[in-house]
């Protein structure tokens, strides 16, 4: 989750003080499309539901829950109207106190939010965004207790070490992201990708949609919409020159798709901003 714009590799800016991020995300309706960061990311639900997908399942959050999901695991997110504390903690802040914790998955069931554990997470969550936004004499001292505390029960209860396997495959599979997000406003098809990056286009299709769960034409048209998004909600541009503008041609069928994955058509939730 970033309260920036959306992209397959998402850049962490991180809050100079503490050599973190964390924020509280407020979003409307919507959905981000495939990504990763070299973060590991716990996103803390207060109120609405949010859906995580990745490593072929999903995970529906309500308030009073949380996730953690480790560096460069490949993860989409839909959402209703939400309010989440997110922090996202880079791997080089991490090796200081883990080996190799680039290398870290973690899984947390639902049964597991009834543990003294996990409650302590969930307060020590809270305890750290109230910290961070009065910071008052010595905040960071107490942040970052609250802070080792919460990442030390995470990593010993939540956390197994995993062995990468097909990385060749993922690197290739983000070079196929980065792609799309660098050129989503031009003209792209499953076969001139597969063609620039020599795969057969069947194969591509099957081996993309096996690893994201969404096919490739559909992930391109996400990507073209979430942009599409940031431009109605933070420009006055007309709207159908936004949808032309970020390769969306066919202005019905991607109304229709907006509509869709951010529960409202453009000119509403414009008109809901202003």
């Amino acid at each position: 989750m970033s309260a920036e714009k959306g992209g397959e590799y998402e850049v962490v800016v991180n809050n100079n003080d503490v050599d973190v991020r964390i924020f509280v995300s407020r979003e409307e309706p919507g959905f981000k499309p495939p990504h990763w960061h070299r973060h590991v990311e716990i996103v803390l639900v207060l109120s609405g539901t949010v859906t995580f997908s990745y490593e072929g399942h999903d995970v529906v959050l309500q308030p009073g829950e949380f996730i953690a999901i480790g560096s460069g695991v490949l993860h989409s997110s839909s959402h209703e109207k939400n309010c989440s504390i997110v922090l996202q903690i880079p791997v080089s802040y991490l090796e200081k106190y883990w080996d190799n914790p680039e290398n870290m998955l973690f899984t947390i069931h639902k049964k597991d939010r009834f543990d003294s554990e996990y409650q302590e997470i969930v307060v020590a969550l809270q305890e750290m965004a109230h910290v961070y936004q009065h910071k008052i004499s010595g905040y960071r001292f107490k942040f970052n207790e609250l802070m080792l505390h919460c990442l030390y029960l995470i990593f010993t209860k939540y956390g197994q070490d995993s062995v990468v396997v097909n990385v060749g495959q993922n690197n290739r599979l983000k070079e196929v992201l980065s792609d799309i997000n660098e050129r989503y406003s031009m003209v792209l098809t499953v076969n001139n990708l597969a063609q620039k990056f020599n795969y057969n286009p069947d194969y591509l299709s099957r081996f993309f949609k096996q690893k994201t769960g969404i096919s490739l034409n559909r992930y391109i048209y996400l990507v073209r919409l979430s942009h599409v998004h940031f431009e109605v909600v933070n420009s006055d541009k007309p709207i159908h020159n936004i949808f032309s503008d970020n390769g969306v041609k066919n202005i019905r069928l991607g109304t229709k798709l907006f509509e869709q994955y951010y529960g409202s058509l453009p000119r509403e939730i414009r008109k809901q901003r202003k």
